[in-house]
């Protein structure tokens, strides 16, 4: 294999999406919250986290919030963080977008692997 290729072959990145709520801007753009995690291997830490939506501040205090969750660990106090935090009209959607990633990971062979 090209030592070149494959930079993140330590990582894998999973993704998890649900519907936008209707009459609002983020559902004029798009019609789906998307959640991209960037996920240690080794330590299935995520040390990137995404999400799509209009406002960069938005995207980064998601992000802010989930770096560093274990993939493994309960997935509540993160939710409850983010629904007593994160007060705009995405919230529900983006928080089942990133359930619907994590739930993606532990039906997958990394989130197996660890039972």
């Amino acid at each position: 294999m090209d030592g070149r290729m494959y930079k993140n072959r330590d990582y894998f990145l999973v993704a998890g999406g649900a519907q936008t709520p209707r009459n609002t801007n983020l559902n004029d753009m798009y019609q789906t919250v998307s959640v991209q995690l960037y996920v240690n291997k080794r330590t299935r830490i995520v040390e990137k986290a995404h999400v799509n939506v209009i406002s960069p501040l938005t995207a980064q205090y998601f992000a802010d919030a989930v770096e560093g969750y274990c993939m493994d660990d309960p997935i509540e106090p993160v939710l409850d963080y983010l629904k007593e935090h994160m007060m705009t009209p995405a919230t529900g959607s983006t928080i089942q977008a990133f359930r619907s990633a994590v739930i993606r990971y532990r039906e997958s062979q990394w989130g197996k692997e660890n039972l």
